[in-house]
């Protein structure tokens, strides 16, 4: 059941939803079986990134009700209400959870790859809170090595270039972006 579980997170990371989905019902009810708690919290916080990349608000909510309930972290509460506000259109909303993220982590950052700074970057430049120094600190950080926040990073770079004046940079950052994304199933 965690090779369950391992396939829904890869199928979510790479788009495929409906796969996701029926991966990790079947894990969280083996999970449930076995007593299991840790892994059916693990499953719960899924099933909350699987309902925030499709914008729905109420299965987003319920999900991370569940994850309280089982001790969840703060970070995947406000990380997957955030997202689902990005999909819902809601930036100032987004920006509020991705920065209570920032507030609630308190080991260093530089000892893990916090999900989170890719698409708060992303957001923060978008709304032209964040510029070159904040896209420099992160671009050049540890978590440069991560396929998904250099992603984020690509666009950011794109924003920043294009504000520069610059269309023809700021278009190649788009298309770097786009060709990273590829199989990632980005909201």
């Amino acid at each position: 059941d965690i090779e369950r579980m391992h396939h829904r997170r890869c199928r979510l990371v790479r788009g495929e939803y409906d796969a996701a989905a029926r991966h990790g019902a079947s894990a969280k009810e083996a999970a449930a079986k076995l007593g299991l708690h840790a892994l059916q919290a693990l499953a719960v916080a899924i099933e909350a990134g699987h309902a925030s990349m499709h914008g729905n608000r109420k299965a987003t909510d319920q999900a991370l009700k569940q994850l309280r309930d089982h001790g969840g972290s703060e970070e995947i509460w406000a990380y997957s209400s955030a997202v689902c506000a990005l999909m819902e259109e809601q930036y100032d909303r987004a920006l509020a959870e991705f920065d209570e993220i920032e507030q609630a982590v308190t080991e260093p950052r530089i000892l893990r790859g916090t999900f989170y700074q890719g698409p708060r970057l992303l957001v923060r430049v978008a709304q032209g809170l964040a510029g070159w120094p904040e896209y420099e600190r992160l671009a050049e950080s540890h978590l440069s090595q991560v396929q998904l926040h250099r992603t984020y990073f690509a666009w950011s770079r794109a924003i920043l270039l294009g504000r520069d004046g610059h269309p023809a940079k700021a278009t190649e950052a788009a298309q770097e972006a786009l060709q990273l994304s590829t199989g990632l199933g980005l909201p």
